[in-house]
C-alpha cells in the first residue's frame, strides 16, 4: 500500500465525518460535517499529509511563502513551510499576519475547499497585500465549485483528495455503513 493510500485510509478513520444535521457557514443544512480539525490530534498525520502534498504538487519550489488559510489551514501549512523550508504567515479574510515582499509567491494551505467563498476572501486579502496566490492547495475538495472560483482568479489548485475518494475510503472500512453512505451521496 503506498503513502497516498494509507493516509486517506487514516483520515477515514479519524471520525472526520460527523453526522446530525449541520448548518455551514452560507446557511445551508446538510446531514454530515466535515471535521478536519480532529486531524490536528495525530501529529504524525499531519506531517504525512504536509509531506504527500510536497511530493504530490511537483511545482512547490516555485513557492516564495506558505500561508495558513486561517484557524484550519494553519497547522498544515506550519508543517509544510517547515519542510519546505520557507517562511509561514497566517491569512483570514480580513488580515495578514506575518510579512512578505511584494510579488511573492505564495502557497495557501486550507483543510477543505466546497463552495470556494473563504478561499476567495483570503486569495483577494493576499492579493491587496501585494503578494502573489500562486497555488491554492487543499486536503480535501469537496466538489463543489470552490476550485472553479480559483482557478478564473488565475490560481493553480491542488487537492491532495476528493470527498468522494474519503467517502469511499470510510465505507470500505466500515467507518460508515449504508445509510451515512446514502446520505452523503445524496446531499453531496
Amino acid at each position: 500500500m503506498n503513502k497516498r493510500s494509507i493516509v486517506l485510509k487514516e483520515i477515514a478513520r479519524s471520525e472526520v465525518l460527523r453526522f446530525g444535521m449541520f448548518e455551514d457557514s452560507e446557511g445551508n443544512v446538510a446531514p454530515y460535517y466535515l471535521d478536519l480539525t480532529r486531524l490536528w490530534k495525530t501529529p504524525e498525520l499531519l506531517r504525512a499529509i504536509g509531506e504527500l502534498i510536497l511530493e504530490d504538487f511537483e511545482e512547490c519550489k516555485e513557492v516564495n511563502i506558505v500561508c495558513g488559510a486561517g484557524y484550519t489551514g494553519t497547522p498544515l501549512a506550519t508543517i509544510v513551510s517547515q519542510l519546505l523550508k520557507r517562511p509561514l504567515v497566517i491569512a483570514s479574510e480580513n488580515d495578514i499576519f506575518g510579512s512578505f515582499e511584494p510579488g511573492a509567491k505564495i502557497m495557501i494551505i486550507d483543510d477543505v475547499i466546497a463552495t470556494g467563498n473563504k478561499a476567495n476572501k483570503i486569495v483577494k486579502r493576499v492579493m491587496l497585500e501585494g503578494g502573489q496566490p500562486y497555488v491554492y492547495a487543499v486536503v480535501l475538495d469537496k466538489g463543489m465549485g470552490g476550485s472553479s472560483k480559483l482557478t478564473q482568479m488565475n490560481v493553480k489548485f491542488f487537492s491532495l483528495f476528493s470527498f468522494e475518494e474519503l467517502v469511499a475510503k470510510a465505507y470500505e472500512l466500515g467507518v460508515i455503513g449504508e445509510e451515512e453512505l446514502r446520505a452523503l451521496r445524496e446531499k453531496h
